[in-house]
């Protein structure tokens, strides 16, 4: 009879720091995600374009790309094996002031990044969300 009890007992024990564990590994990844600095995109705001103009600031997108990996791939290491990741950029009409999809060359200024993220972590939880950056204002 006792032994029973203390097997309940582990069982139950186990599984509520098991469930704890992945909570918290939870948490730190929304945290890690939802709460990104904007300063981790800050190299990848250009001032200048390609010819020396000053210009508004605009997002360089392959820099953005390589900061925004590297951050989460510090951020997270030994949280989740691996992640899934889709970066949407997008540049203003000027005559709307609308948000369009960006086909990024130089002469388009990318004013807002959407970021989708997907992991699965704790080898049965999957997190999902989106993040978005976005420049505002223009300087003159």
């Amino acid at each position: 009879m006792s032994s029973a009890i203390i097997f309940f007992s582990t069982s139950i024990l186990l599984s509520i720091l098991t469930f704890s564990s992945a909570s918290m590994n939870g948490m730190y990844i929304a945290r890690t995600i939802n709460e990104m600095s904007p300063d981790v995109l800050s190299n990848s705001i250009y001032f200048i374009d390609y010819v020396g103009q000053y210009k508004d600031p605009y997002y360089y997108p392959p820099k953005a790309i390589e900061d925004i990996n590297s951050y989460i791939q510090k951020s997270l290491k030994g949280k989740i094996n691996k992640y899934k990741i889709s970066i949407v950029f997008y540049q203003r009409n000027k005559e709307t002031g609308k948000y369009e999809l960006s086909q990024w060359d130089y002469n388009n200024e990318v004013k807002k990044i959407d970021i989708y993220f997907e992991c699965t972590y704790n080898k049965f939880f999957n997190y999902h969300t989106k993040t978005c950056f976005e420049l505002g204002g223009e300087i003159r």
